[in-house]
Formats: structure tokens, C-alpha cells, sequence
């Protein structure tokens, strides 16, 4: 629990971590065919420390820029 910030996706690790507060840009994408941008499953932002990043298609669909444009807001 060391660390500045967390990039991570939709898993618990990611909600742990959203749990305690820390810095963290969650990388999510849609798992079921009809949803498009509901991000009612991301992970808790609990001292609005989270920011979520959304491609319905894939997280590897995600413009490694806009990754790098949120970093810059968090610090």
C-alpha cells in the first residue's frame, strides 16, 4: 500500500484498492453485449481518488494517451 498510483481494471484488486482511497485510474470495458457506458459496476471511488476510463469494446482500446493525460490529474 505503498504507492503514488494504481492503473488497473475491473477486478478485486482494483476494488481493494478503491476501498482505502488510494490514487487509482481503473481501465474498464463493457462485459455484457447491451451495456455501453453504465460504469455502475466500477470500482468505489471512495475520496474521489478514482478515475475511470471506459471503451465498450476492450480496455485495450484505451488511447494510451488519455492514460497518460489522467495520470497527470491525479498528481
Amino acid at each position: 500500500l505503498s504507492v503514488d498510483l494504481v492503473i488497473g481494471n475491473d477486478s478485486g484488486f482494483n476494488w481493494i484498492i478503491g476501498a482505502y482511497g488510494y490514487p487509482m485510474i481503473s481501465l474498464l470495458c463493457s462485459h455484457a453485449p447491451r451495456q455501453t457506458n453504465d460504469l455502475a459496476f466500477a470500482p468505489e471511488n471512495w475520496k474521489n481518488n478514482n478515475i475511470n476510463l471506459h471503451h465498450k469494446d476492450s480496455c485495450d482500446m484505451i488511447n494510451q494517451e488519455q492514460v497518460l493525460e489522467t495520470i497527470k490529474q491525479l498528481k
